[in-house]
């Protein structure tokens, strides 16, 4: 009797494990196809995300300028420019089309991108009036060369086949240097505006440029916003950036070794004039 009864028992509970797996098995398929749903909504919302961040916040790739030079890439220094008799003597020799005789010829300063003073001339040589304009120019001047091969003066035309027009800057002899380097200047000013440059977008970016000038001491001083970069915080910044730049200059020198005052210009931002 008592063997019959624990063979049932032993059945029981063989029958009663059964189930138990078979629920437990179920609940853990169902389990898992859950995790599986829930999962499958989280990267769908992720992929939503990352398109509706794409559509509304696209890549800036700004590809920021930053750079510190004379106003123009082409200079001229006082020695050179009081001895020119030649326009050929004003210009690099990599400018070929000059080889051609010229008609007419406009040498001018220039005061904010503006034609301050200007002399006519005709032909290749320097006039005595064009020679004595640019005898009073003084360092940091801009100046430019606009010359004609036929008989028409088109001025700051540069879409003029027949119109040739030269920019340039008027620099020391030994031109002014920062102390820690060039490149070091402008980790410093990339470093410490990139929380401002931040919210900057392409399509609003401009090309800024800030003037400056670096005295016989080696400070700054004059410190001017010529250009907006589009955004008013980050002129702000960086012209405060630049007045309070974390190491002196070495002062330009004229010919003669004495120092002189020396403008440059920072250029941020697009690529640009």
């Amino acid at each position: 009797m008592k063997k019959g009864i624990l063979i049932i028992c032993a059945i029981s509970v063989i029958f009663g494990l059964m189930a138990f797996s078979y629920i437990s098995s179920n609940a853990t398929d169902s389990n898992q196809l859950e995790v599986k749903k829930e999962l499958a909504s989280r990267n769908e919302t992720v992929v939503f995300v990352n398109d509706f961040l794409e559509h509304s916040f696209p890549k800036r790739n700004l590809n920021l300028v930053y750079d510190i030079s004379p106003r123009f890439n082409h200079t001229i220094t006082i020695d050179q420019l009081r001895s020119a008799v030649n326009v050929k003597d004003l210009i690099p020799k990599t400018a070929t089309r000059w080889n051609d005789e010229l008609f007419s010829v406009i040498v001018a300063t220039l005061l904010n991108n503006e034609r301050d003073k200007s002399e006519y001339g005709k032909g290749n040589l320097l006039n005595t009036s064009q020679i004595k304009l640019l005898k009073s120019v003084q360092y940091s001047t801009n100046i430019f060369v606009s010359a004609s091969l036929n008989d028409a003066i088109q001025e700051f035309d540069d879409s003029n086949e027949e119109q040739l027009i030269y920019y340039m800057t008027v620099v020391p002899e030994k031109q002014a240097e920062y102390k820690n380097g060039k490149n070091a200047l402008l980790q410093y000013l990339r470093k410490e505006s990139r929380k401002e440059t931040a919210i900057m977008v392409k399509e609003k970016l401009q090309p800024c440029r800030i003037s400056f000038t670096v005295t016989t001491k080696g400070t700054v001083k004059e410190v001017k916003l010529n250009s907006t970069s589009g955004y008013s915080s980050v002129d702000e910044s960086l012209v405060e950036l630049i007045k309070n730049m974390p190491n002196k200059w070495n002062s330009a020198q004229d010919s003669n070794g004495n120092p002189v005052d020396q403008e440059l210009v920072f250029f941020f931002g697009r690529q640009g004039c």
